[in-house]
């Protein structure tokens, strides 16, 4: 729907153009190569940086308005696990569990960073520290448990503040 619609106003631009330099320059050849230059340009700079992006956002707005008066989940514009290790006032230990390791962690440590790829996988930076028990644990100010839908690991995820 998205990329019909800017299509037809890319095309619909560089009809435009092509009509106001046919005004001035008589040659269909020139004019022809002088809109598109003119266009292009235009599209690309003008349009893709900052018109397309201002009305997506405002699709968004009015699709999270139309979603939330359906009692539906509004849609969020961020990962999960950013908005989990979002407060920078804490610090966090991580607890990496598979399904034929139910009952250790296979991995486990403080977050030292996290990034998130282009097919939105997640990679944790974790810092060597020894498990922590289950006492130090449930003094955990925050808890939550991350699992990605198409995998079979997950993890547990523990705030304490700094």
């Amino acid at each position: 729907m998205f990329s019909t619609m800017f299509s037809l106003i890319s095309i619909g631009i560089f009809i435009l153009v092509n009509h106001l330099i046919d005004i001035i320059i008589k040659s269909d050849l020139l004019s022809i190569s002088i809109a598109l230059l003119i266009s292009s340009m235009l599209i690309i700079f003008v349009l893709n940086k900052y018109v397309y992006v201002f009305l997506l956002n405002i699709f968004r707005t009015q699709m999270n308005k139309t979603r939330i008066d359906s009692q539906k989940n509004e849609l969020i514009h961020e990962h999960a696990i950013d908005s989990i290790l979002s407060n920078s006032q804490m610090s966090y230990y991580i607890e990496c569990y598979h399904d034929k390791y139910i009952e250790e962690p296979s991995m486990y440590g403080l977050i030292f960073k996290h990034e998130i790829d282009n097919n939105l996988d997640v990679s944790f930076i974790i810092s060597t520290t020894g498990k922590f028990t289950n006492q130090k644990l449930s003094e955990a100010d925050s808890y939550y448990v991350y699992h990605k839908t198409n995998m079979t690991s997950y993890y547990k995820i523990y705030g304490f503040k700094d």
